[in-house]
């Protein structure tokens, strides 16, 4: 019997080395690292739109609170309602610290504005009036912005507090506003 000669047959198992093994797992193990790395990415992303969410919600709440001390100074009768207590300060006494907790946390010291749907702390605020303004025919304004009329402008400085969605006994994003407000009495 001849012996035939295959050129393309298989090696015998002593000559194979199993490289691709090694190259397939190492292969896999990059694979598996960027794999890794794109999951720990999205969550990073995920928590930061979350935390800009939060923010915003509490800028939202803290300008709903600005509005709520406004109209409350639009219903006011005159400026007597200042006089030091429920979130109201005269002229010449020293509103709360804003960054003291227990100035938002107290009626004494500040107003609850309105709740806001899916906040689960309402919006405060406190107002503090600081003084008259004489208005006479010939002060400073803005060319062709309003008609300036003669008379006194009561001023006040109104500073609210807004919390994130978080809201109550965990810690929340917190967002204060502080603006000037004018009234005529």
């Amino acid at each position: 019997m001849t012996s035939r000669y295959w050129p393309h047959a298989v090696q015998p198992h002593t000559t194979q080395r199993g490289a691709i093994l090694i190259v397939s797992l190492l292969f896999l193990l990059i694979l598996t690292m960027i794999g890794v790395a794109s999951m720990q990415t999205t969550t990073l992303e995920e928590k930061m739109a979350g935390n800009m969410r939060d923010r915003d919600v509490a800028l939202q709440a803290a300008e709903s609170g600005i509005r709520d001390g406004e109209a409350f100074i639009e219903a006011v009768a005159s400026t007597a309602a200042f006089a030091g207590s429920n979130g109201l300060y005269g002229e010449y006494q020293d509103a709360p610290d804003p960054f003291a907790t227990a100035t938002w946390t107290s009626n004494a010291t500040s107003r609850a504005g309105t709740p806001l749907e899916g906040i689960g702390t309402a919006p405060r605020f406190f107002a503090r009036y600081t003084g008259t303004v004489a208005v006479d025919s010939s002060s400073l304004r803005v060319k062709g912005y309003g008609q300036g009329t003669p008379g006194d402008v009561a001023t006040f400085e109104i500073t609210a507090r807004g919390t994130g969605v978080a809201g109550g006994t965990t810690a929340a994003t917190e967002s204060m506003v502080r603006t000037f407000y004018g009234r005529r009495f």
